[in-house]
């Protein structure tokens, strides 16, 4: 079909094919973890973003969970409910310090802390690199 013009491949699909290439060349463990991390709900990533981050701004929770500003707020606040974050106000922002010692109040896991659930998570995710103080 010498007519048709050049088929043109859209950003998104180029990043997707990225990650299924980058996939491809994980070990097990790595694609395990993966797994793992995509069976967690909103609130345990946003626990692992701050774990991660400790001192990052709703904005920078939001940008590592990929979920709006608003959502990640309205988690924060589940989460400060819970009683597995405090929110510590510095002038204008806002930091989250993480209660690794809490009890989880899930009926299943209630002999489990939040730490223990968060540990082997932490352990294998790459370093994040800190933001500059402005």
């Amino acid at each position: 079909m010498a007519g048709l013009p050049p088929r043109r491949v859209s950003s998104e699909h180029r990043r997707k094919t990225i990650h299924v290439n980058h996939f491809l060349n994980l070990t097990g463990f790595e694609r395990i973890l993966i797994y793992m991390a995509a069976l967690l709900t909103n609130h345990a990533h946003v626990l692992l973003c701050v774990a991660g981050q400790p001192g990052a701004r709703i904005r920078d929770i939001a940008t590592c969970v990929d979920l709006t500003e608003r959502a990640t707020h309205r988690l924060l606040c589940e989460l400060e409910d819970a009683g597995y974050l405090t929110r510590h106000r510095a002038g204008r922002r806002n930091y989250y310090e993480l209660h690794a010692d809490q009890q989880l109040q899930e009926p299943l896991a209630c002999h489990l802390r939040l730490g223990d659930l968060l540990a082997p998570l932490l352990a294998s995710r790459p370093a994040t690199r800190e933001r500059p103080a402005a």
